[in-house]
């Protein structure tokens, strides 16, 4: 039987914010800082009181957790909005906090200027690729908090500093402002509902087919179309071509009627899961190889949107991710068409901005104490953004997890080496890769190998091709990921 240890220590979290005692401890540090606060002789005394408080709730109900409050206190950051550095009173995780004295924000104008500092400090610390995603600044009887919004930060007036503040800040700190990098949680967040940030930029990206299609875009959609010809004339698939002109009709709100309008459909419903999916390579290649000379992922919501999308084009042709070292993960292809200067345009921009924004706030953690086991991370994605109909008249369906690893093994039970190899010539998302990779890390560690001989072996041993552009996209991060996670230094 295997426990699964994630699942557990996240009921025993929950356990502890929902009891009765962590409840009454920040209720009474909330009642005891204001007290301290109105005395206190300077600045300095109400952060210390804070620390003291907020370190004796983290030992009493966090510490058998491993979950600690270690603060970095006068961590320098370069403003934004300023030349010299600035000193953030207290850094830890994605938090910031800033301590004031209660004369000091007395007035209207002082309360702006202490909201304008840390607003500063988060924009510096961001720029830098170093995530901040929540800001504080208090004197200990009231405060005011910041919190990332679709790339923005947007803030509360100062109100009296409660439990519930001090409740939000304690969450933030332990992570929970994070989201964990799951498969589950990318199919929650950009599968294909109303709000899906991954569907309102296919949209935008059909209209903008539809309206100004350029040479180049018609170039590579003729191409596109060349590799999928889609059924429309064949009686036997009648059926399965009407839900699927349905399917995508009832997608993208809007009722086709040609053939055309079927094609750039799909081809922009396509290409805005391909952008989704580099923007997730780039956001993990940026936190394992960091760099500060290199751009990082954090800076891209910084940018205007003529900015972007240089950014983007740089993405799209695989000179970003080449620049880190990688070679052969993204080069450029047909889904690429967007980023031209011709074709881009604002909407395209604010969406795919708001895609970034929402990966931003992703925690990826690498090598989970030599536990990590690999895993399909974009097939639960695919089936939740591309319409069922669509991929059946397309003849797609995805291996369950469970057939692979049982064809897998009754397959090695019939190979005489112990130094087998494998191809996968349809590889899809990459369901039989994820098995085969944890068949080798399987065996590696058995022989007590490091990562850099698990990491020569996997990609020695393990390859998948297939003709779908979108699969061999799909397929090359989904690789990625997971060689990464199972071979990146912990």
């Amino acid at each position: 039987m295997k426990i699964d240890k994630n699942k557990f220590r996240k009921q025993q979290l929950e356990a502890v914010l929902n009891s009765d005692i962590y409840q009454k401890a920040i209720y009474d540090m909330a009642i005891a800082m204001n007290k301290d606060a109105k005395t206190a002789p300077n600045e300095k005394t109400i952060e210390t009181r804070f620390d003291q408080y907020l370190t004796l709730i983290f030992n009493q109900l966090f510490d058998h957790l491993d979950i600690s409050y270690y603060p970095t206190k006068e961590e320098a950051v370069d403003t934004v909005r300023a030349i010299s550095k600035g000193h953030a009173d207290t850094s830890i995780g994605n938090v910031v906090i800033e301590f004031k004295q209660p004369r000091t924000l007395s007035s209207d104008k002082d309360q702006l200027s202490a909201l304008n500092q840390i607003k500063n400090y988060l924009d510096g610390f961001n720029l830098k690729g170093n995530n901040k995603t929540f800001g504080m600044v208090t004197d200990g009887i009231k405060c005011a908090t910041f919190t990332q919004n679709g790339g923005k930060f947007e803030n509360t007036d100062f109100i009296p500093l409660g439990h519930l503040q001090i409740d939000q800040l304690i969450k933030n700190i332990i992570g929970l402002g994070q989201k964990d990098f799951t498969a589950d949680s990318l199919a929650d967040d950009f599968g294909g509902g109303k709000n899906s940030p991954s569907r309102k930029l296919a949209m935008v990206l059909f209209r903008s087919l539809q309206d100004t299609g350029t040479d180049k875009t018609r170039m590579l959609l003729t191409e596109w179309k060349h590799l999928f010809k889609l059924s429309h004339d064949d009686n036997s698939q009648q059926r399965a071509i009407i839900e699927r002109r349905k399917a995508l009709s009832k997608y993208f709100n809007n009722e086709f009627k040609t053939i055309d309008e079927e094609y750039n459909a799909l081809f922009s419903l396509q290409t805005s899961y391909a952008i989704l999916i580099k923007l997730i390579a780039f956001k993990v290649i940026s936190q394992v190889k960091y760099d500060d000379s290199l751009i990082q992922y954090e800076e891209l919501l910084n940018l205007d949107y003529q900015s972007l999308r240089l950014q983007m084009q740089e993405l799209e042709s695989g000179s970003i991710i080449r620049d880190y070292g990688i070679q052969n993960l993204l080069e450029g292809d047909f889904f690429s068409w967007y980023s031209s200067q011709e074709q881009w345009n604002e909407k395209i921009s604010n969406s795919i901005q708001e895609i970034i924004a929402k990966l931003n706030i992703y925690t990826i953690k690498f090598v989970n104490e030599g536990e990590y086991i690999a895993n399909d991370f974009f097939k639960k994605l695919y089936q939740s953004i591309i319409p069922y109909e669509v991929r059946h008249s397309l003849g797609e369906y995805y291996t369950p997890e469970w057939l692979a690893e049982h064809i897998v093994n009754e397959s090695l039970v019939h190979i005489q080496t112990a130094k087998w190899r494998a191809l996968d010539p349809t590889c899809g998302s990459g369901t039989f890769l994820t098995v085969l990779i944890n068949k080798i890390v399987e065996e590696c560690k058995e022989k007590g190998l490091d990562s850099a001989d698990i990491l020569r072996e996997i990609t020695t041993r393990v390859i998948g091709i297939d003709l779908n552009p979108l699969a061999v996209i799909t397929a090359r991060v989904n690789y990625f990921l997971n060689i990464t996670n199972s071979t990146f230094p912990a």
